[in-house]
């Protein structure tokens, strides 16, 4: 599929163009995910949740690789993300509300809005299934510089336990490590899941990514 990403940033900003991504997307499979192939449960895609996806530039990269995308953000957000999967040909829907289907579907995104810090919804409320329906499982979560504070961690660090299935899912974290939030969410991480925490080598990323202030990681639920 064309790597050419319509972005909208702003009201006044919007930019056209070859993107570059950290992981290239055998990178992001086999090392990232431990597979060499899209296989999941749905139609062989995998179904990834992103946390706090901004405008949307990994979500839709993801579905432009043929991942099954639920793409969340709160606020003027989502306009914007909206926006930018509408203008790439990957909206599948895109609800401010917790009540309309979000079944995922393979190369195409979900925009949904989701609050970190709202203890009442479910799994089952994110996916809003009929209650006979089964719900569907996130292959993947990805977050990226979303741990500005101690309470955002917490809220990132519980909404990934939440949706995440144990012994199923693999969360994929990229953090800048002069953000509050950064040492905190490293604890609870290395307090739960330091096991399977493994950081991506810098020499496994593209050049404009290397950063001593910035890393990329993952662990298991």
């Amino acid at each position: 599929p064309s790597s050419n990403i319509w972005m909208a940033q702003s009201n006044d900003a919007v930019s056209s163009g070859r993107s570059s991504f950290p992981l290239e997307r055998d990178l992001f499979l086999r090392k990232v995910l431990g597979t060499n192939n899209d296989t999941s449960a749905n139609d062989g895609a995998i179904q990834i949740l992103e946390l706090g996806a901004g405008t949307g530039l990994l979500s839709i990269a993801l579905a432009k690789w043929n991942a099954a995308v639920m793409s969340t953000e709160c606020g003027s957000a989502m306009c914007h993300l909206r926006k930018n999967c509408l203008h790439n040909g990957v909206l599948k829907s895109c609800s401010d509300e917790n009540n309309s289907n979000s079944t995922l579907v393979a190369g195409m995104v979900n925009c949904k809005k989701l609050d970190w810090f709202d203890a009442d919804l479910t799994l089952e409320g994110l996916f809003a299934l009929p209650q006979d329906e089964h719900r569907s499982e996130f292959d993947v979560i990805c977050i990226t510089d979303c741990c500005l504070t101690e309470k955002e961690a917490d809220g990132v660090f519980q909404t990934i336990r939440k949706f995440g299935t144990p012994h199923h899912t693999r969360v994929v974290v990229g953090l800048c490590k002069q953000r509050e939030g950064y040492r905190h969410f490293m604890k609870l991480v290395k307090r739960e899941h330091g096991d399977s925490l493994v950081e991506v080598p810098s020499s496994d990323l593209h050049p404009d990514f290397t950063s001593d202030r910035h890393t990329i990681m993952t662990f298991s639920l």
